[in-house]
């Protein structure tokens, strides 16, 4: 699981789907 510092794609993400989100962070 690669974690890359990119705010803009983290919060476009959360917005466009927060459930999977969610999921990839808490996996």
């Amino acid at each position: 699981m690669s974690v890359e510092p990119r705010p803009h794609r983290v919060v476009g993400a959360f917005i466009l789907d927060p459930e999977t989100y969610v999921s990839q962070q808490m996996e």
